[in-house]
């Protein structure tokens, strides 16, 4: 239902996406989700994930056929390091699909646990060690 939008190029335009596909917006009733603004100070993952951001480019949905648009997207470890950061219910259900469903590695985490900024290393670890030991109790079952 909510999809956060970092602009990358130009941070300080995250509260444009809020007031025009943001919650409660024309764009949130007609499309039944919207966009969520983040800046810098938001992103809670492992050092270096900028420069491991994976490049996806779609047809822009303009009034000019074929015109293409690029969007950044985070590298799906990094990603999971982040909802296991910021730790609500269903950020820790995010991750346990994402493992189940084979789209990350848990040994590939453990890693990136060292690159969480110091406020989130501990809890991050603690996460990790324990989807890591749910998804090979599942995989003994």
């Amino acid at each position: 239902m909510e999809v956060d939008l970092y602009p990358r190029s130009a941070p300080e335009r995250a509260v444009e996406i809020d007031a025009s596909i943001g919650d409660g917006s024309q764009f949130h009733a007609t499309n039944d989700y919207y966009g969520h603004g983040v800046g810098p100070e938001t992103i809670r993952a492992p050092a270096g994930w900028e420069a491991r951001l994976i490049r996806v480019e779609v047809v822009a949905i303009t009034r000019k056929p074929g015109e293409v648009a690029t969007a950044w997207c985070m590298e799906v470890h990094d990603l999971v390091m982040a909802k296991l950061a910021a730790g609500r219910e269903h950020d820790i259900q995010y991750a346990r699909d994402a493992i189940a469903a084979g789209l990350v590695d848990t040994r590939q985490l453990m890693l990136l646990v060292d690159l969480m900024p110091d406020t989130d290393r501990e809890k991050t670890r603690r996460w990790v060690d324990a989807l890591a030991s749910s998804a090979a109790d599942g995989a003994a079952s």
